[in-house]
């Protein structure tokens, strides 16, 4: 009955020893097993917690970093559209286009680092909206033009088809990015 007890869990019942042939030494054995099972359970049990409270705090530091990062960081990428609505000779506009470039990938590496905190603590939530897959990749493909150019690189995209998707516009697009990013490493 007390090894089945064990085997469920409860390894706060001890065997009674009654003698001291084999069967007490066996008794005792199965004791001293069930407190250093007990002793284990509760070691792992605080080894889980602390990895939890460890992970949790990681999690909350990533965010708190990235919003922090964020808000200069989206100043940045305001300021050099500003900027662009200026005429400025070929030189300070490619120079523009490379800073927005710039700005614009610092902003998917900080999404990136945020997704894997969110994946890592199992928070990623994927939306569902209407989005026009022509303009997203238009987009993306302009935001790296002056980095592809400044590398004597070209790329070339097809926007003829105007079509409507549904699905998590923001993951598409992080994705393109890392795409061209690797394509253009």
């Amino acid at each position: 009955e007390i090894v089945k007890k064990y085997g469920k869990g409860d390894l706060s019942v001890q065997v009674d020893v009654s003698s001291e042939d084999e069967i007490g030494d066996l008794s005792k054995s199965f004791n001293k097993m069930a407190v250093n099972l007990a002793y284990q359970r509760e070691e792992l049990i605080k080894s889980k917690d602390l990895a939890e409270a460890t992970s949790s705090a990681k999690s909350e530091f990533v965010a708190v970093m990235s919003h922090e990062i964020r808000t200069p960081l989206n100043g940045i990428i305001g300021f050099t559209e500003l900027l662009k609505l200026y005429d400025f000779d070929q030189e300070k506009s490619e120079m523009i286009e490379l800073l927005d470039s710039s700005a614009q990938s610092l902003l998917v590496l900080l999404n990136d680092i945020l997704d894997f905190s969110k994946l890592d603590s199992g928070n990623v939530k994927l939306e569902s909206r209407d989005f026009e897959i022509t303009e997203l990749l238009a987009s993306v493909v302009n935001s790296h033009r002056a980095t592809i150019a400044s590398k004597g690189l070209s790329i070339t995209a097809d926007f003829s088809d105007k079509n409507h998707y549904q699905g998590d516009a923001i993951r598409i697009r992080q994705i393109l990015n890392n795409i061209i990013t690797n394509a253009i490493k």
